[in-house]
Order: C-alpha cells, then sequence, then structure tokens
C-alpha cells in the first residue's frame, strides 16, 4: 500500500490514513492510456492507525480522486476533499461519520474557490481550512494540471460561511499548519 494523505489526531493520538494500491492505480492509468478512456481514480482506503503503526480500525474504501483527509478533534468523522473527476475543476469537502460510514457534502467548488484540497479541522470542530486554486475556465482543466495561485480559507460549520486567511499571489501554497490561526 502508498500513503497518499495521512492526519494526526492529537486529543486520542491517532493518524487518518489514505492508502490505495499502486499496483491497482498503474493498472487503471495503464487501461486509460491503452483504450484511450478518461482515468479512474484508485479505490483509496480510509483506516484508523495508532502511533505504533498498527492499523485500529477501516472506515471506508472510496472511488474518488481525493486530495486531503482530517480526522475531527473528537474522533468521531472524518473529512475528506476530491475532485469529481480528472477532467473537471469541480471539487468537494465530504464529512464521514465513523461509526455509521455515512457521507455528507459540507462545501462544493465555485467560481472563487476551485480545486478544494488539503483539508484539516480546527481545534474544535466548528470549522476546517481547506486549500483551493483559481482555474482559467476557457482552456481544459485537469487533476493532474498544478496551479499557478492558490488560498487559504476557513470554512466555519456553525455559519456556513467561508473567510480567506491568505492569499498567495503568483505562487502556489503547498502546505500549511492550522495550528498558529
Amino acid at each position: 500500500m502508498t500513503i497518499l494523505d495521512f492526519n494526526y489526531n492529537p486529543n486520542n493520538n491517532k493518524l487518518i490514513v489514505v492508502s490505495y494500491s499502486e499496483m491497482d492505480d498503474t493498472k487503471k492509468l495503464e487501461e486509460a492510456n491503452n483504450n484511450n478512456t478518461k482515468l479512474q481514480p484508485p479505490k483509496y482506503r480510509l483506516d484508523i492507525y495508532n502511533t505504533n503503526g498498527g492499523k485500529e480500525q477501516h472506515i471506508d474504501t472510496i472511488e474518488k480522486f481525493i486530495s486531503g483527509v482530517s480526522m475531527a478533534p473528537d474522533s468521531n468523522s472524518v473529512i475528506i476533499s476530491y475532485d469529481e473527476d480528472i477532467n473537471s475543476p469541480i471539487s468537494h469537502v465530504a464529512e464521514i461519520d465513523i461509526k455509521s460510514n455515512n457521507m455528507k457534502t459540507l462545501l462544493s467548488s465555485n467560481s472563487s474557490y476551485s480545486k478544494i484540497r488539503s483539508v484539516k479541522f480546527d481545534e474544535k470542530k466548528e470549522g476546517f481550512y481547506f486549500l483551493s486554486s483559481f482555474i482559467d475556465e476557457k482552456k481544459d482543466y485537469s487533476v493532474m494540471e498544478i496551479p499557478k495561485e492558490s488560498m487559504l480559507s476557513y470554512y466555519d460549520l456553525r455559519k456556513n460561511k467561508i473567510r480567506n486567511v491568505w492569499k498567495a499571489e503568483k505562487s502556489v501554497i503547498v502546505n500549511y499548519s492550522s495550528n498558529n490561526f
């Protein structure tokens, strides 16, 4: 298994890990190339691990282009960011209840917030931070494309409102830590 992303929860000393089979991913890439079809996402596994590396719980297996994961401070849910498909600038943030595996969409991209990724719950589960990019709607889009600019934003779950934290002019934010905001 290859690890796509993970998030550490200091409240319970656990990690949420998104992993996938590199062999499955390569097979899907070869099939898309050979058949001239759209690339399909690999099967991503969401699992909870302890800090000793032992797997404690499987949450779900998801076939979407996942771009971020975060475990809630209360450990009852996780959020993921994902793209609808490889040629679509539409992305979403969804919350998965760990006990029931029910998934609900919290946020979808729009003209101001496209290519949503790198989600992180705040310390009180009142909202989450995320990165987004600006998409040129006049040209063809691909998930594989590297954005030219990006923005760090915060989505308040209680108010259903987004506030911009920082915009990187003519540069891309690759990573961030939400403990400083």
